[in-house]
């Protein structure tokens, strides 16, 4: 399989991602979870293929997943259509901006991608894709 998580970014570019293990060194909480959970998972998992997409371009250079940043949600659906992704992770509150997304462009070009939304549980540090 293969699982890609995106991520909307606001913040200073030149902030180093690449020990996003070491904790939160500045980002969002919601946005280190993502990278966080996407790093693990990449470094633990070797029989899928995991992604981590953004609007913004990270400094991330040595992680386990592959990165890729994308202008808006076409391109991020193009992204998913080109690299066979299975499952797109999202943030919950990203979900309506997506479905508006897919019902103003062509619905053939998220075909076959699973869009999978993240409801963040009471407990800090923990959410769930349902």
């Amino acid at each position: 399989m293969r699982i890609a998580f995106y991520c909307e970014f606001n913040y200073n570019s030149k902030i180093d991602l690449n020990e996003i293990e070491m904790g939160n060194i500045g980002l969002g909480g919601a946005q280190y979870l993502f990278l966080l959970v996407a790093n693990n998972l990449a470094k633990k998992d070797r029989k899928n293929k995991y992604y981590m997409i953004s609007n913004k371009k990270l400094n991330i250079k040595n992680n386990a997943f592959i990165y890729k940043d994308v202008k808006n949600e076409n391109d991020l659906f193009n992204f998913c259509k080109k690299e066979d992704i299975t499952y797109l992770v999202v943030r919950d509150n990203y979900v309506t901006t997506l479905r508006k997304a897919l019902y103003m462009s062509q619905k053939s070009r998220s075909e076959g991608v699973n869009v999978l939304p993240v409801i963040r549980s009471c407990v800090s540090g923990y959410f769930a894709v349902c």
